[in-house]
Parts: structure tokens; sequence; C-alpha cells
């Protein structure tokens, strides 16, 4: 059964941004890889997708304010992926709507379970 949810994966590791693609769509999840911020841009700004996933170094990579702009703007969800500190991550997310962070390494299963979890919770919040 097809999910009608659109995620997309910002991962620099294709490694890890594979295991999250497969595992989403194992649950019908449509994911978008992109291969690069442009085509990050262009999908958030077209295909108005349902959540995010990134592993963003905020130190080195300065990029990432583009898409922060357009994640602060549309108020998509946000899930963090990496190496930054729960410190780090309460700095970096204000103003964008964080659901979850992991610290590598991390199973996908957990993320996905957390993705799953949010949407059903927002299903059930619509049906009030």
């Amino acid at each position: 059964m097809k999910n009608d949810k659109k995620i997309l994966i910002i991962e620099p590791d294709g490694i890890v941004g594979l295991d999250l693609k497969l595992e989403l769509e194992k649950e019908a999840f449509s994911v978008s890889n992109p291969h690069s911020i442009a085509d990050a841009e262009f999908i958030i700004a077209n295909s108005k997708p349902d959540l995010i996933i990134a592993n963003t170094d905020i130190k080195k990579e300065t990029f990432f304010e583009k898409i922060k702009i357009q994640i602060k703007k549309c108020q998509l969800p946000f899930i963090w992926v990496g190496t930054l500190t729960k410190s780090e991550v309460a700095i970096e997310s204000e103003g964008i709507n964080v659901i979850g962070s992991f610290s590598k390494p991390f199973h996908s299963k957990s993320v996905v379970a957390l993705i799953i979890n949010y949407f059903n919770k927002i299903k059930s919040l619509i049906h009030l």
C-alpha cells in the first residue's frame, strides 16, 4: 500500500542515506535522496516533502543556511541525524520544527519508528 507521505533525506554519507531510504521505502514512504544542496532546495520548493531528515555539520556546511530558511518558512517537520550534540541541536534548531535528533551511530529502524509515530499522532489529532 502506497504511503502518501514524502520524505527528503539530506545525508552526505551514501551508505547511511541508502539505509534510511530502504527502511522508509519498506514502510511505503516516497523518499528523495538528492545528490546536491541545489537538488534539495528544488525538492523543498517544488515537491513539498512532508518531512526532512538531515545530517549537517553546521560548522562546515554553510550552504545549509539556505535550506534552513526554506524549512523555517514551511515549518516542515525535521529530524537531525549526525554528530551534533543535544545542545548544538537546540541552538541550531531555533525556529525549526524539530521532531527528533539521532547521533551516529544510530539504527535506521529507530528513525523510521519515530517518523511512523509522528505521522500517526498527526493523523489522530486531525480525526479528533
